[in-house]
């Protein structure tokens, strides 16, 4: 799947945070986030965190964190839809590539709204095969809900489901030649997830609650079964963190918090081309984490940052 990379760190290592609680492909085991469950029309703002955020956001967060919010400055109502088409080069096929898109956003109330989107995508893909006239068929879906209160009680909900599906050719060498094998695989991913973060801005610390759940899917297969691959995975994500402002001021801030998280990975089925025992993949993971983090500006743009982090596997 596509991933992103930033400052020559591996893509596991930059964490993604998309309304206030992380979020990554958890089929994989690099915990690396497959672009294709972004809608891009549902991002509203961006924050880069560049450098090594390890203290604040735990061990995956070598190289970066990337923050995404889905609502806005301004809660409205606004509805959008998108089609979206491209031809190959030649006249091989129609609308090699197209896009289907909706989103509606609803004002519930002057301080909180609501946002349901949908995305359908499909391609053909041309075979990497020298000569071939063969196109790969690939599909991705999308759907996202959510809803956002802001004030003393600021508040973001957030369901959303994915499936991305496509076929690959099955190549063998032949005297230095690439040629097509007797059947394709295909692969397929699915994702379903929720998320809930709360802040208590008026509360002493003004504590902010996170609580999150993924379940993953991963699916590889031949038809007709010539190439024996059937492969199956499923994973599970559940996790939960907790924030507070010790101390806030124009000098010093401090800050501390607290996390748990629970990583399941399993192998349902495996063949021979895999070489591994059906078994041998499971994997559970739970990991406790506490962190402390100190800024002093003493002076205008002068800044000095210390911090620790524990974690417990």
């Amino acid at each position: 799947p596509p991933q992103l990379f930033m400052r020559g760190g591996d893509a596991s290592h930059v964490m993604f945070i998309i309304d206030g609680v992380p979020v990554y492909d958890v089929s994989w085991t690099q915990r690396t986030l497959n672009l294709n469950s972004l809608d891009i029309s549902n991002v509203k703002r961006i924050e880069i965190l560049k450098g090594g955020q390890t203290v604040l956001y735990g061990g995956q967060a070598l190289v970066g964190v990337i923050k995404i919010e889905t609502f806005g400055v301004e809660l409205k109502n606004q509805s959008t839809a998108v089609l979206t088409g491209s031809l190959p080069d030649g006249d091989k096929r129609i609308f090699q590539d197209r896009r289907v898109g909706a989103s509606h956003e609803l004002l519930v109330a002057d301080d909180s709204g609501a946002k349901i989107s949908g995305r359908l995508m499909e391609r053909k893909n041309e075979s990497p095969i020298l000569n071939s006239t063969k196109f790969y068929n690939q599909s991705n879906r999308n759907l996202d809900l959510a809803f956002e209160k802001r004030g003393p009680l600021s508040m973001q909900l957030r369901g959303f489901w994915f499936n991305d599906k496509s076929i690959n050719p099955t190549t063998v060498n032949n005297m230095g030649q690439q040629s097509l094998a007797d059947s394709d695989v295909e692969r397929q991913d699915e994702q379903a997830g929720a998320s809930a973060s709360f802040k208590f801005n008026q509360l002493l610390f003004q504590p902010q609650v996170g609580l999150y759940t993924q379940k993953g899917w991963r699916y590889f297969y031949s038809a007709p079964n010539s190439a024996s691959v059937d492969a199956r995975f499923r994973s599970g994500l559940q996790g939960a963190l907790l924030n507070l402002n010790l101390f806030d001021s124009e000098m010093i801030r401090l800050k501390s918090g607290f996390s748990y998280q629970k990583e399941e990975f399993y192998l349902d089925d495996s063949t021979a081309t895999l070489s591994v025992n059906p078994r041998t993949a499971d994997r559970i993971d739970e990991i406790l984490g506490a962190y402390a983090h100190l800024q002093f500006r003493p002076i205008g743009p002068i800044l000095f940052e210390a911090g620790t982090r524990v974690e417990k596997a």
